[in-house]
């Protein structure tokens, strides 16, 4: 993929049940977030492997919960 390579990468995987790190990439580096909807995708894929409910998720993200 064209200008993969010259993109920067951070990521951190914390545990809400252990309050511990489970994965860290480049943890220091101060990112800007390629959009929120993004984002919001992330929290409900992490929801879902984790068999949280994507609803705490999209409370947390300020988003509005379906009916």
């Amino acid at each position: 993929v064209p200008g993969v390579q010259r993109g920067a990468w951070g990521v951190v995987v914390h545990s809400l049940d252990r309050n511990e790190r489970l994965y860290e990439l480049n943890p220091q580096m101060l990112l800007v977030p390629a959009s929120a909807a993004k984002l919001a995708l992330a929290a409900v894929r992490a929801a879902r492997a984790a068999r949280l409910s994507k609803s705490l998720f999209m409370i947390a993200l300020g988003l509005t919960v379906p009916g």
